[in-house]
């Protein structure tokens, strides 16, 4: 039985729409890994790890950079939060 508050039919979801995701869930990964490793790095002082965390962080860095523009060669905005991964990451390394 069909009640008012279920729609009657399902949204067609198409392969742009499909991409358009797969782009910005990409995006989204990197843009978490960037907030993850920045906040890791504000807690460490001195620590023979820390260049090699900073040599990950500018790598995510430039993964952004490049997913960034993927997204935009498709005319889509691209994201700008890590979504519930940067929520998560905060409340891990917070």
């Amino acid at each position: 039985m069909i009640t008012a508050t279920q729609p009657i039919y399902d949204p067609v979801i198409t392969p742009a729409m499909q991409k358009t995701e797969a782009l910005n869930q990409i995006l989204r990964g990197e843009l978490s890994a960037v907030e993850a490793y920045e906040q890791v790095l504000e807690k460490i002082t001195e620590n023979p790890e820390k260049i090699r965390l900073q040599e990950f962080l500018d790598s995510h860095k430039k993964n952004v950079e490049y997913w960034t523009l993927q997204v935009q060669s498709e005319a889509i905005k691209p994201e700008t939060s890590s979504g519930p991964w940067g929520v998560v990451g905060q409340a891990f390394f917070g």
